[in-house]
Parts: structure tokens; C-alpha cells; sequence
């Protein structure tokens, strides 16, 4: 079975013109037998990218992508950026 992660970035979460494009193509792939989780970005404490390339260079561990995957969607697994 093939999984798939679903990230809505929109504020405005399942509202938003965004869910309004999600949702065929979430109900798809579902139909089609894969298991699908979403999750609102909005709701995750996600910090941006300063630009420094600190957590790059020093400390790749904390990787925003890396960072996300590990604390927020424990089901990623082993996801590699």
C-alpha cells in the first residue's frame, strides 16, 4: 500500500481555496488504495528559514523539513530530504 502525506499550508485549513483543490485529489488516491494523512501546517509550530545556513552547515539535524518529519508526523518514518 502506498502511503501519502498531504500538507495544507493555508491558514484558512479545510475553508481555504486550497482544501476546496486538496480534497479531489486526496478522495483519488484513496479511491485508488492508497493511505492518505493530512495535515494542516497551520497548526504545526513550524519556524522559517533565517537564511544563515546555521542548521545546514552546524547542526543538519535541525533541518526545518527534518525537523517537521521527526517531532510533527511521527508515520514519515525514515524520510530523507
Amino acid at each position: 500500500m502506498i502511503k501519502v502525506l498531504v500538507i495544507n499550508g493555508s491558514p484558512r485549513m479545510e475553508k481555504g481555496y486550497t482544501a476546496l483543490l486538496l480534497d479531489p485529489f486526496i478522495q483519488g488516491m484513496k479511491e485508488a488504495g492508497a493511505e492518505v494523512e493530512l495535515f494542516y501546517a497551520h497548526k504545526m509550530e513550524i519556524g522559517h528559514c533565517t537564511g544563515e545556513m546555521y542548521c545546514w552547515y552546524e547542526k543538519p539535524e535541525h533541518v526545518t523539513f527534518r525537523m517537521i518529519c521527526r517531532y510533527y508526523i511521527p508515520s514519515c518514518g525514515n524520510v530523507t530530504s
